[in-house]
């Protein structure tokens, strides 16, 4: 029975910036720390902000495929915001529907993503790096941070004299965050001698159906890249009750597959 369904995922976001560097505002937070309340607050606003995410994607361009993880823009930009300070922080934290305690947010991310990257029938893996030009300063209050609650990787590259050598090294990571299936995330038009800043977040997944397809059923049908482009790939089959959702504000027809 065909019953393995692997998915990864990398988002790169590059800024173009003048800084210097993080500054890890109100750092004091005393550790990580075991309050339910946070992770709540914050898996409220992660929903709040897909909702938000997806009604801007489908505003666009309805012809073309999308894949967005909501999750990981507001993961790496709450670790930025934990850098940030003043208007830029507070806007950061607002456009993601979070609160303005650093702490509560911090925390509440720290639990959502050990929850998330918890051992378990299935295997997930949610990860960040921050990649900031040596011509910036990065503070050692910012780096803990980005270490203690979220896990992230912070490294400091030559964007303005080797692009090129940065661009190896963040694909590296990437094609190691994801077991080896994203490679060359990152091109040569991407990141340039201008950048100033790269976040990236990537996410692995591999588990197992809760109920397998059958490979007997599966044919080669049409896979629709716009809305007349497509080509022929082999395509699962199955007959059964599963849940979903018409989501008129979102536009979009929603199907849940569960795993084991």
């Amino acid at each position: 029975m065909l019953n393995i369904y692997a998915t990864t995922q990398a988002v790169l976001v590059v800024l173009l910036i003048h800084s210097r560097g993080g500054s890890a505002q109100n750092n004091v937070c005393g550790g990580p720390r075991n309050n339910n309340s946070d992770e709540q607050v914050v898996i409220k606003a992660v929903a709040d902000f897909n909702g938000a995410s997806h009604r801007a994607s489908r505003s666009g361009d309805l012809s073309s495929n999308l894949v967005l993880s909501p999750l990981s823009l507001a993961a790496v930009l709450a670790l930025v915001s934990a850098g940030a300070g003043g208007k830029t922080q507070t806007q950061i934290q607002s456009a993601l529907r979070l609160p303005q305690d650093q702490c509560q947010i911090r925390s509440g991310f720290n639990q959502l993503l050990t929850q998330l990257n918890k051992e378990s029938a299935v295997i997930l893996k949610v990860v960040d790096a921050v990649y900031v030009d040596r011509s910036s300063s990065v503070q050692q209050s910012f780096i803990t941070v980005a270490r203690q609650y979220y896990s992230a990787k912070v490294a400091q590259e030559d964007f303005r004299t080797n692009p090129s050598a940065a661009i190896v090294d963040i694909n590296d990571w990437v094609e190691q965050a994801t077991n080896g299936t994203i490679t060359n995330l990152v091109g040569p038009d991407t990141v340039t001698s201008d950048t100033r800043l790269v976040l990236v977040n990537a996410i692995y997944f591999k588990g197992a159906w809760k109920v397998p397809f059958n490979p007997s059923l599966t044919t080669r049908d049409r896979f629709y890249s716009d809305n007349t482009t497509f080509i022929k790939v082999p395509t699962m089959h199955t007959i059964g009750h599963f849940l979903y959702s018409d989501n008129k504000v979102l536009q979009s027809h929603i199907l849940a597959l569960n795993y084991q």
